[in-house]
């Protein structure tokens, strides 16, 4: 019988689910949860030997185990073309606050947790992986379960598969936005008779979710932290300043019904300007008003992005996960921006 572990393997919130045959989640488990780490940025899913321990609780002898992670193939391409221009490198990364520098994280965590469980595997004498541990000479199964596959979906079919599938819909419009999937931050789905199909991936660094970020560290927070719902939550105490307005607008122009990101050197001038301008008690306190400034602009580029998905794939039923999907403030308002008439956003949108 062929069982299945599903790893979220992104820079935060890593998870893990082991399911049966028939579907039945046999078990799960957020990392932080084992680790007593919030978000357990930058973990793999599990400790390798805890997790091969697991597998010989829930697995029956001779069972077959399928591995499937949240990054498609595309995201390895992705990253052997970046680290092929030099933006990985020392000089490169601390230009950028680490956040920035998560992309990383994924290949990794996959890897490394891949390579050890196999390794746990094998001194546990049974189970091998489809040759990537050949290095370590494959070993006979001894009636044990073995790992039969490891198949990797696109990170934003994942966030999409979850919205969708969990919704009350049959049928639905699927807007995936977030930080960065393999090639871009965000994606829109449609589901018709409960099947997925992808209609349109966006390409490029630039996201909302990083705008949203840029906006946390200059109000006084820390988006490496998971901090961006601090925003949110300050912005009704402060008030749209019209300059930090004007300036973050900036960032982002609107052609042909697209959002498109400004280049390096305008983001940089735009959060020099703002950082002269932040108050000393911002360090404490946060900043209101640019809070106040950068969920007003977060609302307009979502309203771009909920525009085009109803452009590409009108349908009254809209469903919206992904980082960005957190954004309650919003969420609250999105029906009444749009031309969607019921929404569905489920309960941990981000992972």
């Amino acid at each position: 019988m062929r069982y299945y572990l599903g790893l979220a393997t992104t820079f935060h919130d890593p998870a893990l689910a082991l399911v049966g045959p028939d579907g039945t989640v046999l078990f799960a488990e957020a990392t932080e949860r084992y680790l007593q780490y919030k978000r357990a940025p930058n973990c793999e899913p599990d400790s390798a030997p805890r997790m091969a321990g697991l597998l010989k609780a829930h697995l029956p002898p001779g069972a077959e185990l399928v591995i499937a992670t949240t990054w498609g193939p595309d995201f390895s391409r992705y990253l052997a073309d970046q680290a092929g221009t030099g933006a990985f490198g020392l000089d490169a990364l601390k230009a950028h606050s680490p956040a920035l520098n998560r992309s990383l994280v994924p290949e990794r965590a996959e890897r490394t947790f891949i390579a050890e469980l196999a390794l746990a595997q094998g001194r546990a004498g049974y189970g091998t992986l489809l040759g990537l541990d050949r290095a370590h000479g494959n070993r006979d199964s001894g009636g044990r379960s073995t790992i039969a596959g490891l198949r990797r979906y696109p990170h934003h079919l994942t966030h999409a598969a979850y919205g969708l599938w969990g919704s009350p819909f049959r049928d639905a419009t699927c807007l995936v936005v977030d930080g960065m999937g393999e090639t871009g931050a965000s994606a829109i789905y449609r589901m018709e008779a409960g099947r997925l199909r992808e209609v349109k991936r966006h390409r490029g660094r630039e996201s909302v979710g990083f705008f949203f970020g840029f906006v946390t560290d200059l109000a006084g927070f820390d988006q490496a932290k998971g901090e961006e719902w601090k925003i949110m939550g300050l912005a009704p105490y402060g008030r749209q300043d019209p300059e930090l307005m004007a300036a973050l607008r900036r960032l982002y122009r609107i052609e042909n019904g697209r959002l498109r990101f400004s280049d390096a050197a305008t983001v940089q001038a735009v959060a020099e300007e703002i950082r002269a301008r932040r108050p000393a008690e911002a360090d404490e306190d946060g900043w209101a008003d640019l809070s106040a400034c950068g969920q007003a602009i977060f609302s307009e580029m979502m309203d771009v992005l909920v525009a085009e998905a109803w452009r590409l794939s009108p349908h009254e039923n809209l469903v919206v996960t992904g980082g960005c999907a957190l954004n309650s403030s919003y969420n609250g308002r999105l029906l009444g921006r749009s031309d969607f008439r019921r929404l569905h956003v489920p309960s941990a949108p981000e992972v």
